[in-house]
């Protein structure tokens, strides 16, 4: 039979064999979640370094179409200011007659406000001369008075393409003027042809005409008394 001692002895061998593992176990669980660990830091690491460039490439594509988005904007309110400029302009001339615009081609005639009065005017014809074109005005006289001592102002250049606007203002400086004067003498009830050379080189430069036309002298007939 074993004696206490023996018996001690074989518990304390008992436990010096056992704890070890034990120890070791604990250490391989903390090892292998610091290898876990590490793992995911490494491919944490990683990811960003493969989602960086795609984030710098969106900042880069969203400051672009930024950019792209703001020059559109710019140039879609300068194209509607230029369109808002040229339609007062043309209802301004609408109501304002003492500006006719005519067209070389067409041959219809335009009512024009004077300091006299108004009259009707028109292009009857334009032919090439040397140095540019004839045009033969028509103006006809409805009224009961006879005029004479005209002063016509011309403006011409190219047409504006109102679907394209870019610079209303350019355009219009663009345009040449010149004034005639005449002593055709305005017959009332008449129509009377005013022949006016304008020096351009092509009718392109005759796309666009408007005109103003003053008189200097009235002839009315006097009511003799009764």
């Amino acid at each position: 039979m074993p004696t206490r001692s023996a018996i001690f002895f074989i518990a304390l061998t008992a436990f010096s064999f056992s704890a070890p593992p034990q120890a070791n176990s604990a250490d391989d669980e903390l090892q292998q979640k610091v290898f876990e660990l590490n793992t995911r830091v490494r491919e944490l690491e990683d990811y960003i370094d493969t989602i960086q460039p795609t984030l710098n490439k969106n900042q880069q594509d969203i400051a672009t179409n930024f950019t792209s988005l703001q020059q559109g904007l710019q140039a879609n309110l300068q194209n509607f200011a230029d369109h808002l400029q040229f339609n007062l302009d043309q209802r301004l001339q609408g109501v304002n007659d003492r500006v006719a615009v005519l067209d070389i081609l067409s041959k219809e005639y335009r009512k024009i406000d004077t300091n006299s009065g108004y009259f009707l005017i028109g292009i009857k014809k334009f032919e090439p001369i040397k140095g540019g074109y004839k045009l033969t005005f028509h103006i006809g006289n409805p009224n009961f008075g006879n005029y004479s001592g005209l002063k016509l102002k011309v403006l011409w250049g190219k047409k504006f393409d109102s679907d394209n606007l870019k610079d209303y203002e350019a355009w219009r400086n663009s345009l040449t003027g010149a004034a005639y004067t005449s002593t055709l003498r305005l017959n009332a009830g008449t129509w009377n042809e005013l022949h006016v050379d304008i020096p351009v080189n092509s009718p392109k430069n005759l796309e666009y005409m408007e005109c103003s036309l003053d008189v200097t002298s009235i002839e009315l007939d006097l009511k003799k008394p009764e």
